[in-house]
C-alpha cells in the first residue's frame, strides 16, 4: 500500500534540498472493521480522518476471510494492475498562503481534503496544534460523504476529479475552490464537468463542521458541462482555473483541447493541441488502451499578458512555427 505524504522542501544549493515540514496520511486514518486493531472508531463521528477501508477500494469477502485466516494472497496481480496499492492517488496539491492551508485532491476517494500547514511536523502527525488546533487532521472535505458514513440521501458530488485548487486572491470568486470532474455519470453516459465550490465558514473564517450531517455546500455554486456527453469528456488527467475576466480556462486533457468559457457557459476561445508523441504500438493495440490519446496534455495554464514573467519579452510568434508531429502510420490488425 502507498500511503500519501506531503513534503515541504527548502532548496540547498543547486542540487539538494532539506525537508522542513511533512504530513503523513497514515497518521490520520480510521477503520471500523476490527475493534481489536489500531485506529478503530465510528466513521460518522470522525470526519477529520480518512477511512482506510473506503468502499472506493473494495475487496471481496473471500479475500477478507483469507486475510483474517493469515493466508498469503495477492489482492491484485501487480503485473496486471501495477497501481493496485495506490489507495488515495493524490493527483493535485495547492498551497494557500493567506490561510496557511493545503488542499489535496484524492482521485481514489473522489474527494478533496484541506489540512493545516501552520503546524510543526510533530503537530502534523497528531490531532492538536496549529492555527486550527487540529494538528494534521482534515479540516474540510468535500466530494463523497459516504467516505465518512454521512452520505445519506445526498448523492456523491465529485468523480475522479483533478486539479482541485483555490481561486487566487484578486480574481472573481477568490477563496472558492474549483475542480475538474473527469467521469460524472448520468443518463447520457460519463462526461466531464468543471465545478466551483464555496466552502461554508463562520464569522471567524473557520470551516463549519456539522455534528451529524455531511460537509456543505449541498451543490456547487457554478458548473460547466457540455450540452451533450461526447463533446466534453476527458476520462483522465485535465484541469481548470479562473481568469481575471471571470472566465474559466479548461484543459480537456485526453484530447489536448484548451478552451475558455464565460460564467454563462459560452465558449469564447478554443485551441486543439497539434503536437503529439509517437506510438510504436500497432493501431489496434494502442486504441485498446484506456489512455489512448495521442495529443493528450496533463495540464495547461493560461498566462495573461500582464503577467510579470512576460515583462520585456518578445511575444511575436515564432517564424517558422515548430512542425506538428504527424500521426504515426499504424499497422492494421
Amino acid at each position: 500500500m502507498w500511503p500519501e505524504v506531503v513534503l515541504e522542501l527548502a532548496p540547498r544549493g543547486t542540487d539538494d534540498a532539506e525537508i522542513v515540514w511533512e504530513w503523513h496520511s497514515w497518521d490520520h486514518l480510521i477503520q471500523n472493521f476490527d475493534p481489536d486493531a489500531a485506529n478503530y472508531g465510528v466513521l460518522s463521528e470522525h470526519p477529520e480522518l480518512g477511512d482506510i477501508n473506503t468502499d472506493a477500494q473494495e475487496i471481496s469477502g473471500a479475500e477478507i476471510q483469507a486475510l483474517l485466516a493469515g493466508d498469503e494472497i495477492a489482492l491484485q496481480d501487480a503485473e496486471e494492475s501495477p497501481n493496485a496499492p495506490d489507495l488515495m492517488h493524490l493527483n493535485g496539491i495547492t498551497y494557500n498562503p493567506t490561510l496557511d492551508q493545503i488542499i489535496v485532491s484524492s482521485n481514489g476517494f473522489s474527494e478533496f481534503w484541506i489540512i493545516d500547514h501552520s503546524t510543526t511536523t510533530q503537530e502534523a502527525a497528531g490531532s492538536a496544534g496549529g492555527r486550527q488546533a487540529m494538528g494534521g487532521d482534515i479540516l474540510y472535505r468535500w466530494g463523497r460523504a459516504s467516505n465518512y458514513d454521512r452520505g445519506g440521501d445526498r448523492p456523491q458530488t465529485l468523480f475522479n476529479q483533478h486539479h482541485v485548487r483555490w481561486i487566487e486572491d484578486g480574481l472573481p470568486g477568490a477563496g472558492n475552490i474549483t475542480a475538474f470532474l473527469n467521469n460524472f455519470p448520468g443518463p447520457r453516459g460519463n462526461q466531464s464537468a468543471v465545478v466551483e465550490i464555496v466552502p461554508p465558514t463562520d464569522e471567524d473564517g473557520d470551516y463549519i463542521v456539522p455534528d451529524e450531517e455531511q460537509f456543505g455546500p449541498e451543490h456547487p455554486a457554478w458548473v460547466y458541462m457540455a450540452p451533450d456527453a461526447k463533446s466534453f469528456h476527458s476520462h483522465f488527467i485535465s484541469g481548470a482555473h479562473r481568469l481575471s475576466n471571470g472566465h474559466t480556462f479548461i484543459n480537456s486533457g485526453a484530447q489536448g483541447r484548451f478552451f475558455e468559457v464565460t460564467p454563462e457557459g459560452e465558449i469564447v476561445w478554443e485551441y486543439w493541441n497539434p503536437y503529439s508523441g509517437e506510438s510504436t504500438l500497432p493501431h489496434h493495440e494502442f486504441l485498446a488502451r484506456s489512455n489512448a490519446a495521442l495529443y493528450m496534455a496533463f495540464r495547461a495554464t493560461k498566462i495573461e499578458p500582464d503577467h510579470p514573467a512576460l515583462a520585456g519579452r518578445d511575444l511575436r510568434p515564432l517564424d517558422p512555427q515548430p512542425a506538428p508531429i504527424p500521426h504515426p502510420v499504424f499497422e492494421e490488425p
